[in-house]
């Protein structure tokens, strides 16, 4: 399932939906980006302890900067953002 979300790959985030930021969160509802790397699509990557998605906000999101931008969704919960957010996320062009 997590295949789907290739490199290029736009997304818009439902209702309700936050980041993780350190120890915040940050709401990212309805907001918008682009998949710029998926360790899923890499059979080495995909077996490291915390493979991720990252997708580059198009709206500047202060604290991110160090991350260019980029919210990072793991499935394990180690280090980044839950992936669930990133499953209700509809596809747009």
């Amino acid at each position: 399932m997590l295949h789907v979300y290739k490199v290029g790959c736009r997304v818009k985030f439902a209702h309700d939906t936050w980041s993780i930021l350190f120890n915040g969160e940050v709401n990212i509802s309805s907001l918008t980006g682009t998949v710029v790397q998926n360790d899923y699509l890499d059979e080495d990557a995909a077996k490291t302890f915390a493979p991720s998605i990252w997708i580059k906000m198009d709206k500047h999101l202060p604290g991110y900067e160090e991350w260019d931008n980029c919210i990072q969704f793991t499935a394990n919960g180690d280090g980044g953002t839950d992936m669930e957010y990133l499953l209700n996320a509809e596809f747009i062009k």
